[in-house]
């Protein structure tokens, strides 16, 4: 990721439909602002896509894939932005499973920290063995493949 000149934006930090408010009139409204920061704009949407699971913990790629689209007819995202998803998402998960542990050893519990730190490096590990998959969102980037 040292290589890449990836966008950098203020970023909601804890992007995901649990802080989207959608009012009668349509104007969809985002909530809980704590975590805004400077940040690659790809981690916004690890982190809103990586909340899109199945209940044995896969991921509903086809619900990932309806929000990227949506998303990116709004903010369009280039090709040379769009190939580091997969090491923007394994970076994403490494520092979210590091996060988690430091916190169990801050607080000596509970032990949900812990089976969070072990989830996120399986989604790292998700990330890496499946970028063909990660990559093949963008509708654009399987038109040229």
């Amino acid at each position: 990721l040292f290589q890449a000149s990836l966008p950098r934006l203020i970023i909601h930090g804890d992007y995901g439909l649990h802080n989207l408010v959608f009012p009668e009139d349509g104007q969809v409204t985002m909530l809980d602002f704590e975590t805004a920061r400077l940040e690659w704009r790809l981690s916004d949407l690890v982190s809103a896509c990586s909340r899109l699971r199945f209940r044995d913990g896969s991921y509903d790629l086809d619900m990932i894939s309806s929000f990227l689209t949506a998303y990116m007819e709004e903010y369009s995202i280039d090709l040379d932005e769009w190939q580091w998803l997969p090491g923007v998402w394994r970076f994403y998960k490494l520092r979210s499973a590091l996060i988690y542990w430091n916190s169990y050893l801050d607080t000596k519990g509970p032990s949900r920290k812990l089976i969070s730190a072990r989830d996120a490096v399986w989604q790292a590990n998700w990330a890496v063995q499946n970028i063909e998959q990660l990559l093949n969102l963008n509708p654009e980037y399987r038109e040229i493949k």
